[in-house]
């Protein structure tokens, strides 16, 4: 299997996430010289559940950044030290949205939701509940580039000691908070969110829309044209990547955080010291994976 694009989740995956998250979770210098070096060579693009604000500067590397799981994608059309190859068709058909940005001309798009505005209004709500009631939470917001609406929130309390009694004995009573305010201010139409649970991870996502970061997958390969002998590898290290492993032709799941016992859908794991020498690997075998199938290190 010759691999012609990469795609990866962020947080977790390309950097750890043992400590809070942040502004300053960035990749490691190491494996982001990696990255760059294979992004001259095949594409190297994002999936993250972050938004713009949060990736904006840490991922100059990618020919497109797909943001918030899929509700808001940008396109690349240059970047330092690389170019990125536009079909002027494509993005005409798709309606981006062309910006100048400090990286040089992307194409920006967003996912179409009903009741955006309205649903912004109760997530904030939500924040503010939620602060009120559970001091020992951070609270990370994650709001569209193209209208900075809210439309997203992670409820983080990884940072605490004993995380794992949290989450058995606090978290419940948190999902039934988050709950009782859709029911209480949301009026018919617009009363859907998405809650993103997960067994170990100690944080708990609520979108305005159903996050799939495997619906996010199929519009970068949209993006990307990939033909029907194009084979993509994806990276990913939680629940959440589940949907992603299955429509990727390879997927390689990392592990970051020795607390988790994440079960991830992937064709392989590795631990995250051993993503770099994959990667470069795979780098010096040409992208062909069966190369190096027996010994994946």
């Amino acid at each position: 299997m010759k691999i012609t694009a990469i795609v990866s989740d962020y947080d977790g995956t390309l950097c750890p996430t043992d400590s809070i998250t942040g502004s300053k979770g960035k990749i490691p210098e190491d494996l982001e010289t990696v990255l760059w070096s294979i992004s001259r060579m095949i594409p190297v693009c994002i999936l993250s559940s972050k938004d713009h604000t949060f990736l904006e500067g840490k991922t100059g590397f990618s020919s497109i950044v797909t943001c918030i799981n899929g509700a808001e994608y940008f396109v690349y059309h240059q970047r330092p030290d690389k170019q990125v190859n536009k079909s002027k068709n494509m993005v005409d058909s798709l309606k981006l949205k062309k910006i100048m940005g400090p990286d040089g001309i992307f194409y920006v798009g967003s996912m179409p939701y009903h009741d955006l505005e309205q649903k912004s209004l109760v997530l904030e709500n939500i924040s503010e509940m939620i602060l009120q009631n559970f001091q020992d939470v951070v609270i990370e917001e994650k709001r569209r580039f193209t209208d900075k609406l809210l439309v997203g929130i992670t409820i983080d309390y990884r940072h605490l000691k004993k995380w794992d009694q949290y989450k058995t004995n606090i978290e419940p009573y948190l999902i039934k908070l988050i709950r009782s305010v859709i029911e209480e201010q949301s009026n018919h139409s617009s009363s859907y969110f998405y809650i993103q649970q997960y067994l170990d991870h100690p944080f708990v996502d609520v979108y305005t829309f159903k996050a799939d970061k495997g619906s996010g997958l199929k519009m970068i390969k949209k993006l990307l044209k990939l033909g029907s002998k194009d084979r993509l590898l994806y990276l990913g290290d939680s629940e959440s990547d589940n949907p992603a492993f299955v429509v990727s032709d390879m997927s390689v799941g990392i592990r970051s955080d020795h607390r988790l016992n994440v079960k991830l859908e992937s064709d392989y794991v590795l631990e995250f010291n051993e993503l770099r020498p994959f990667l470069k690997k795979l780098q010096e075998h040409d992208f062909v994976f069966s190369k190096m199938e027996n010994n994946i290190l």
